[in-house]
């Protein structure tokens, strides 16, 4: 579905992701801050969220040049050395 790309990501990739993440995050901030448990139920569910996100997907994202990629370099090696092997090849169905 999803070509990796190599290197860092551009300067508008992290300013969309950062911009995101903060909507998301800061939207219902206004409602919780409404009860008293509810900020702490919020931060909990939060922090359980982004550790499970980075422990389940982070660990095996294609895209290394993320700030939170996590994959193991023997796996970032060998995933580089098959990508360009396979880019090197003609395969059918290939737009030139």
């Amino acid at each position: 579905m999803f070509t990796a790309r190599a290197g860092s990501w551009h300067l508008g990739d992290t300013i969309v992701l950062s911009l995101a993440l903060a909507i998301l995050v800061l939207f219902p901030v206004y409602w919780i801050m409404r009860d008293i448990v509810l900020p702490i139920v919020y931060l909990i569910s939060l922090i359980k969220f982004m550790s499970t996100l980075r422990r389940y997907e982070c660990s095996r994202c294609i895209y290394f040049g993320c700030p939170a990629n996590s994959v193991p370099e023997a796996v970032k090696k060998n995933f580089t050395c098959l990508v360009t092997v396979r880019s090197d090849r003609d395969t059918p169905g290939r737009i030139k």
